[in-house]
């Protein structure tokens, strides 16, 4: 693995934790989520920041070939990943 090809796995893990997490954060029938509190913040907290190392190396690499790229819309993809990580760990957190 070369940091060119960080971006492309962190966004395809970041892809598999999201749809961990917004399939384990619904509700069971005793009001719990169906995979436990802890664990979700834990992939939450992971996927942000792989998903923040991989925008951070994509748009490194996007800015030193100048050009229009896979990289561009992998960091891209990255970053939403990440803002939306964050967003749902705060939103799954108990008030």
């Amino acid at each position: 693995m070369t940091k060119d090809t960080f971006p492309f796995i962190a966004a395809m893990l970041g892809l598999v934790l999201t749809v961990i997490v917004f399939k384990g954060s619904g509700q069971g029938d005793d009001g719990k989520t169906l995979i436990p509190l802890l664990t979700l913040l834990l992939m939450c907290e992971f996927g942000a920041i792989v998903t923040a190392i991989g925008s951070y190396l994509g748009g490194k690499k996007l800015l030193s070939i100048r050009k229009i790229s896979g990289h561009t819309a992998v960091s891209i993809l990255c970053v939403v990943l990440c803002i939306q990580f964050v967003i749902r760990g705060f939103q799954i957190w108990p008030h």
